[in-house]
């Protein structure tokens, strides 16, 4: 064995070579109730573990199912401004979060300076209103057609588009 130990390395040394050790528990001690700092030890970070895997599978289920309201509420919100004959070039949605979320209208720009756009922002008010929970938000936004770049939209995070590919 080198009796020399690298001074600069030491901590890496150790630290990797007490992962190869692990504490001997005995039957006699589990059947007893006494477990080794190493077992506590394990025993809290695989529940750790177990807790953290649960918690994000209900965040995915949340954002999931929010989303797919959010999407519904985006496509009324289309059949809606189409039943008014106000002319829709784009609808894009973005997921602010886990349970809140924007969409992004664009319309024609005559119907965006008519009384119809009036119309049309009271209804997502009570739309708004309407869905807001504790676990779910929405956010409606108008803006007339001109020159629409839909990477920059999409770079500020509406990332899904209504209609087709």
């Amino acid at each position: 064995m080198n009796a020399a130990i690298d001074t600069d390395n030491s901590t890496a040394v150790s630290v990797e070579a007490a992962k190869k050790w692990t504490m001997v528990s005995t039957p006699e001690q589990k059947k007893s109730g006494l477990y080794s700092a190493d077992d506590v030890i394990n025993a809290y970070l695989a529940g750790k573990k177990k807790g953290f895997d649960e918690h994000k599978q209900i965040l995915l289920e949340k954002f999931s199912s929010n989303l797919s309201i959010a999407q519904a509420k985006g496509s009324e919100l289309f059949e809606f401004l189409s039943s008014m004959n106000i002319k829709i070039f784009h609808l894009f949605l973005k997921p602010s979060s886990i349970t809140n979320f924007s969409i992004l209208c664009v319309v024609g720009q005559d119907d965006f300076l008519s009384e119809k756009i009036s119309e049309a922002y009271e209804k997502t008010i009570e739309e708004k209103k309407k869905v807001r929970s504790g676990t779910f938000g929405m956010e409606f936004s108008f803006m007339p057609d001109g020159n629409i770049n839909s990477k920059k939209i999409a770079s500020d995070g509406y990332i899904f588009k209504y209609g087709k590919k």
